[in-house]
């Protein structure tokens, strides 16, 4: 019998027919293990456990997934791109690599993978889906995409109404545009949600300026400075 493992609501399988069956139990064992660690925040010891499930394992999608998973907090983008990467040739219709591998290539600066990735990750999960909108929409902004980021804010907080990063992008997105009010009014949500956002202070500070409300602008620009120490 294949052992499952879940992560993000999704049911991983081993994939491996090839190898013995005392193999691919032995690697299961290693990847509950290494869960245990991670649960522990020992994150260091979890990674060796899931290294040696793969060894055991090469088609073990659990371990490939929550080691790409730790990779990903770890900011180890590149080898978190990797680990997503097997696991979609094992499992193409696995939903979770597609939006940890679409976030990596975001911080990569690979927006256009980054904006297909996520595009598929959406198509799986439905409009519910506030951190997969977020991440596209960072994408969009560096692409310069102000309308499309726009769009994926708003369905964002249509799932997730208290989205501090949501209200934020859109609130950058409305000030390129030209929208200061609108600016103003999502940085200054973005700020009561989660007062140590810096970006917020420093867009809603931009859009002041722009429409000539220096006296406004200016604790902000303080604000901006000081939290981005």
């Amino acid at each position: 019998m294949r052992k499952t493992f879940i992560l993000f609501g999704v049911v991983l399988l081993s994939c491996s027919s090839a190898i013995g069956q005392t193999s691919i139990k032995e690697a299961a064992a290693l990847v509950e293990k290494g869960l245990s660690f991670a649960e522990k925040k020992d994150n260091n010891t979890a990674l060796i456990y899931y290294a040696k499930a793969i060894k055991l394992d090469p088609k073990n999608l659990g371990a490939y997934m929550q080691r790409a998973s730790l990779y990903h907090k770890a900011d180890r983008f590149a080898e978190a791109v990797e680990d997503c990467t097997k696991v979609i040739e094992l499992a193409p219709r696995t939903i979770a690599p597609y939006f940890i591998r679409g976030d990596c290539y975001v911080m990569l600066k690979k927006y256009n993978e980054a904006i297909a990735d996520l595009t598929q990750n959406i198509k799986f999960t439905g409009s519910r889906n506030e951190p997969a909108y977020c991440s596209r929409s960072c994408a969009y902004i560096a692409l310069k995409k102000y309308e499309e980021a726009i769009e994926d804010c708003t369905k964002g907080l249509e799932a997730y109404g208290s989205s501090a990063n949501c209200y934020t992008n859109r609130g950058i997105s409305y000030h390129a545009t030209g929208k200061y009010r609108e600016a103003i009014t999502d940085c200054t949500r973005a700020i009561e949600i989660e007062p140590k956002s810096p970006l917020g202070y420093k867009y809603r500070a931009l859009s002041y300026l722009a429409l000539g409300e220096e006296g406004k602008a200016f604790p902000d620009t303080k604000m901006f400075k000081f939290l981005s120490k």
